[in-house]
């Protein structure tokens, strides 16, 4: 390999440099990209364009609605009440209208063509739409008649009068069909005289006509959306089906089950709703940290951040630092913050969400390929409507509760615990070790959980504006979210999560129906003030001073160096800030009957500061001995992609063929760096740069280009045999040039077997049945740019007056893409019209060469977070998922709904030849779960020395690693259950969330005699020789045993949770009462988040098991809010 330039990635001491290919070679040879800088669109010209473009198409976007209130009012009087309300043509023989009776209708805002339905249901007239024409005519006139030649022409449209474009016209008990052109139109040659067509059309109910043989008109059939959750539409992979004829596993979520749920990030929402998808929030923080995995880990110790899914926003993939989502988000080399990183999700506004698919097999991730091989979340953002123009707007504000009580020792107990730690310690207490009992008031008590505790105010208001007309529709919105950081009085309450959003999104087609446009964008502007300690101290001895003085200042008078950081770092600066845009626009045009050409392209442009300040003054008792320092962070991340593709659609007979094929192009520059400033004057002058006495300052470059070309061709036959078969080829700049490609596909069947003859005739109460399976192979991509090239670090010394450079990281060209196979068979059935279904899937999930980061030996030098590997070893995640929908009563004014999941997985490291010599021995054993940690057994105290004691397997006195066992942390089961009651105009939900699972016990700091208070169990410990207690005798350090403590399975406990995730209870006003105020809907509500948790766990939260120091847990939340319709 050729090398031309050296990229310089950083000044002052970590300066890095790496030797950069001429060009990436697979890039080379088949596709030039254009340079990047050409694609950065200035955000504050997209924004205006957008509004341009917007304008231009809303004009034509006039409502074709009715509202009307009439008792006993003449059909004559309705139809002109029409024309005046839609400016639509009416043409019509009087003479009709002699015929007809009175009319009662009382509606708001309905389409033109279902108002004429209900207006005419029962008239001995019919009608017709042509242009804004309205075509009264007789209902003798409307038995639909045939050419005498015996041609069937006709147009398929839906509910709105819009052509449906692909619908399936089919003679019934014939092999005889057609496929709508983009006009809706079909034509059925020599058919014949007096058929029955059958016409369907994803998503709406089906619909059959009955056709005669004389001279007459065209076929006109008008589609009604379907109800049935069988026929609704689920977005896939570069296109979307029907649930009844999917052959993947796909879950999915709509708007209204994330509304019900005052949070600020969708992640949140999710909890509990799909089997097999585990999140786990580990910060209380909206924008803060979030594990996520689906169906399990498939990975080891990774090279970045394997295990996520991939995350899509409108056909648009989120970039993230290094591929995490979960650990750093949005950080690259700047530092991760108060919160831990910035998740690039809470950059998304849940309002603006349509829908939220779940995509876990082989059949539904492998057209994304490398980037689908932990599953792909697919988000919708919400577009505009033909119809009547209207704004909704929705506001709520609520207050977050204070963290749950533990019963902790009082000042007596506390100070007994104490000076009985120093007797069994054989200790003297001094004013160093022991200052709370000799320096410290013995008298004072203060309940930290009662003085600390305290609730927090969350507001969100949303407003958006939609319309359009039958060629053009719009949507734009704005959003406004804050949560506040409890504080207790007298500390700095500044600290909050903010988030400004906005969305357009502008829908066209020609009126020919032949070209499409969809543009989408959306914008957010988030603030974070994260406190750097906490205020969940609730293990402060209960003698300690106070932690302010008089004057609001940290109290270092009586506590001096012993002030905890914790609380100090509560006056550290801390701010950081995000411009995010994510833009996508979608282009098609049907070139010829069945053939459709399009293009997506989508860019991204994600800016990041962040600002951290430790004054002097909170450093220790004597500021002027201290000297302030701060860091300076920047990372910004920009990305563009383009997607062409052709897609083919043809009716055979009774068989339908769908073909599709396209590729990829994507680009991602991330440039982030870290300025650590040394040395302040002063503390007001800690956000100066320029102040600092020194600076050291490191920086990092990657580009990461990828590229794919994608195929799937699925085919229907009489509705009932479904096969489905898609592949990918993937090329990354992340391998080097022999090992940049990678081939992944996958084979999904189905059978509707509850379509058979003689499952109808036989088993008429199961109204729907359905087996599918899916076979394939995805393949996970090193998440680390340039891990295999060469790379040097400058240092600050020198040699012989030359600067030095390091050798960090080795020519590394032997590692390649990871392969994940995946294997799963289903069944789904519905029971008693569908109210009841039922679904079953079992799978298997294999990854083979582990894509590892591997530590390497002191002795080569620094290197760089280690060499990248493929280690032979094979990880296995297999387990059932269940789900049961039903709708338990179904009558005028109530409604009740259940829908239930749980996911059972086992996760297992089938092999990993010569494990005991590799660096990753202590971690794992073959034959058990990726999820163990090896502990040491604990026996309980010993009744003769009140110490702690553990199992010796070896028996020869010294504990070691041979002497740990595995505790397997993957939960046995999780799942959740949403219930929607409505009656009337109120409707109540709750959903519940659930997890059987063991996780670490971490309620206190210290072991009982420490410095730090105890909950009250612990005054059932050891006293003298012959006492059988769980609780070891005080004392004043861990010890031997209490290290051992720390590292054994007494520390792994049961944290299974039934947790009611949430509650929401609204009410409708009525219509009369809003129809005055001219208000199309109004709803006031009352929702509640992670309100109740039912569980063993001693812990802080059994949600977030993995909580450690004094981490928030997620806290209780309600809120109260109001939506309008205008």
């Amino acid at each position: 390999m050729i090398f031309t330039a050296w990229r310089q990635t950083g000044t002052g001491p970590s300066c890095s440099y790496y030797a950069f290919p001429r060009i990436v070679p697979f890039f080379s040879r088949k596709i030039r990209f254009p340079p990047l800088s050409k694609l950065r669109l200035r955000r504050e010209l997209i924004t205006p364009l957008l509004w341009i473009l917007l304008l231009l198409f809303a004009p034509a976007a006039i409502a074709q609605q009715v509202t009307m209130n009439a008792k006993d009012m003449p059909v004559s009087k309705v139809l002109k009440d029409i024309k005046r309300q839609t400016g639509m043509s009416l043409l019509l023989d009087e003479q009709l209208l002699k015929q007809t009776h009175p009319v009662s209708v009382h509606v708001t805002n309905m389409e033109v063509n279902a108002f004429l339905q209900l207006c005419l249901r029962d008239q001995p007239l019919t009608f017709e739409i042509i242009k804004h024409v309205i075509i009264i005519k007789a209902k003798g006139d409307t038995v639909t008649k045939a050419a005498a030649s015996g041609d069937i022409r006709g147009q398929v449209t839906d509910a709105s009068n819009v052509p449906l474009i692909g619908a399936s016209v089919r003679i019934s008990g014939t092999s005889r069909g057609a496929s709508t052109d983009e006009n809706g139109r079909f034509v059925l040659k020599g058919a014949g005289q007096d058929v029955i067509l059958e016409i369907s059309f994803l998503g709406y109910q089906p619909q059959t006509v009955h056709v005669s043989g004389n001279k007459g008109e065209e076929v006109q059939v008008g589609l009604a959306v379907s109800n049935n959750k069988l026929d609704e539409t689920i977005v896939i992979g570069y296109g979307s089906t029907l649930q009844r004829y999917n052959t993947g596993s796909i879950s999915k979520i709509s708007s209204k089950d994330i509304e019900k749920q005052p949070v600020g990030n969708v992640l949140q929402a999710l909890q509990g709703l799909v089997p097999g998808l585990n999140i786990v929030q580990n910060t209380s923080f909206s924008n803060g940290r979030f594990s996520i995995d689906i169906r399990g880990k498939k990975d080891l110790f990774s090279a970045g951040s394997p295990n996520n899914p991939l995350f899509i926003i409108d056909g648009v993939p989120i970039p993230t630092s290094n591929g995490d989502i979960n650990n750093v988000g949005l950080n690259q080399n700047g530092f991760s913050g108060n919160n831990s990183g910035q998740n690039p999700l809470y950059s998304l506004n849940p309002a603006d969400i349509e829908s939220v698919e779940v995509l876990r097999d082989a059949d539904a991730t492998a057209i994304y390929g490398s980037r689908g091989a932990n599953g792909v979340i697919l988000i919708n953002t919400k577009k505009g409507k033909a119809g009547r123009n209207a704004l909704d707007v929705n506001i709520y504000t609520g207050i977050t509760a204070k963290p749950k009580r533990t019963s902790m020792l009082n000042t007596q107990q506390y100070l007994q615990m104490r000076r009985e730690a120093f007797t069994n310690s054989g200790e003297t207490p001094d004013t160093y070790n022991a200052y709370d009992l000799l320096s410290w008031d013995t008298t004072r008590y203060t309940d930290w959980q009662r003085k600390l505790g305290a609730s927090a105010l969350m507001y969100d208001g949303e407003l958006a504006y939609s319309g359009g007309n039958e060629y053009t529709s719009f949507r734009m919105s704005g959003g406004m979210h804050r949560e506040n950081t409890p504080v207790p009085k007298g500390f700095p309450d500044n600290f909050r999560d903010q988030r400004i959003s906005s969305q357009l999104s502008v829908n066209h087609r020609s009126k020919d129906n032949r070209f499409n446009l969809s543009v989408m964008v959306n914008y957010a502007a988030t603030s974070s003030r994260v406190p750097g300690g906490s205020f969940y101290l609730f293990d402060l001895p209960p003698n300690a001073p106070a932690l302010l003085d008089s004057s609001g200042k940290l109290n270092f008078k009586d506590w001096g160096y012993n002030m905890p950081f914790e609380v100090t770092n509560l006056f550290q600066s801390y701010k950081a800030s995000t411009n995010n845009i994510v833009t996508n626009l979608s282009l098609s045009y049907i070139v010829a009957s069945g053939l459709t050409l399009s293009v997506s392209g989508g860019y991204t442009n994600t800016a990041m500061k962040q600002f951290q300040g430790v004054p002097a003054a909170i450093q220790g008792p004597d500021p002027s001995a201290n000297s302030g320092y701060a860091q300076f962070g920047t990372n910004n991340i920009v990305s563009w992609i383009a997607e062409p593709k052709a897609t083919y659609v043809k009716q055979m007979g009774e068989g339908r063929l769908e073909a599709m094929v396209g590729a990829t192009l994507t680009e991602s520059i991330t440039d982030g760096t870290n300025i650590s400033g040394y040395g302040f004057l002063s503390d007001a002058l800690l956000e100066n740069v320029g102040s600092a006495g020194s600076l050291y300052t490191t920086s990092n470059y990657a580009q990461y280009r990828f590229q794919g070309y994608f195929g799937r061709i699925n085919y229907q036959y009489k509705g009932k045999y479904i096969a489905n078969i898609s592949g990918r080829r993937d090329g990354s700049s992340r391998f080097k040039a022999n090992d940049q490609m990678g081939n992944f596909g996958a084979v999904g069947v189905a059978w509707l077997f509850s379509e058979e003859r003689f499952m109808k005739d036989h088993l008429s109460f199961l109204s729907f049945g359905k087996l599918r399976g899916s076979l394939g192979t995805t393949g996970s991509p090193a998440a680390n740019d340039y891990r295999y090239l060469e790379g040097w670090r400058s240092q600050s010394s020198t040699y012989d007056g030359t600067p030095i450079i390091s050798y960090t990281q080795p020519y590394n060209p032997g590692f390649k893409w990871q392969v994940n196979k995946k294997l799963e068979a289903a069944v789904e059935l519905g029971f008693l019209k569908d109210r009841l279904s039922v679904s079953a899937a079992w799978y298997q999930e294999r990854s083979d060469d582990q894509l590892v980061t591997a530590p390497v030996p002191g002795y080569l030098g620094l290197i760089a977070g280690g060499v990248v590997e493929n280690i032979p070893a094979k990880v296995q995640n297999r387990g059932w998922e269940f789900t049961v929908n039903s709708t338990n009563i179904e009558s005028k004014n109530f409604h009740w709904t259940t829908n239930f999941n749980i996911s059972i997985n086992r996760n297992k490291l089938l092999a990993f030849p010569n494990l005991s010599l590799s660096s990753y021995a202590d971690s794992y054993v073959v034959g058990m779960p990726t999820t163990i940690q090896l502990v040491y057994h604990y026996q309980g105290v010993d009744p003769a020395t009140g110490l702690y004691q553990f199992e010796d397997l070896h028996k020869d006195g010294i504990y070691d690693d041979r002497d740990k066992i595995p505790m397997d942390l993957t939960p046995a089961f999780q799942g959740g259950m949403l219930n929607t009651l409505t009656y009337k105009n109120w409707s109540l939900s709750f959903l519940l969330d659930y997890k059987k699972q063991k996780g670490p016990y971490s309620l206190t700091n210290g072991t009982p005699g420490t410095l730090r208070n105890q909950p009250v169990t612990v005054l059932a410990r050891w006293q003298k020789e012959g006492d059988m207690t769980p609780v070891r005798k005080y004392m004043t350090s861990d010890g031997d045993d209490g290290y051992l403590y720390s590292a054994s399975d007494a520390n792994i406990v049961d944290a299974s949770y039934l947790r009611l995730q949430n509650l929401s209870l609204s009410y409708n006003l009525p219509e009369k009462w809003m129809h005055s105020a001219k208000i199309s809907t109004c709803r006031i509500y009352v929702q509640g988040q992670n309100l109740l948790v039912i569980s063993p766990y001693k812990g802080r939260d059994p949600v977030s098991p993995e909580l450690t120091g004094y981490d928030y847990p997620p806290l209780a939340t309600f809120t109260a809010g109001i939506q309008l319709t205008l």
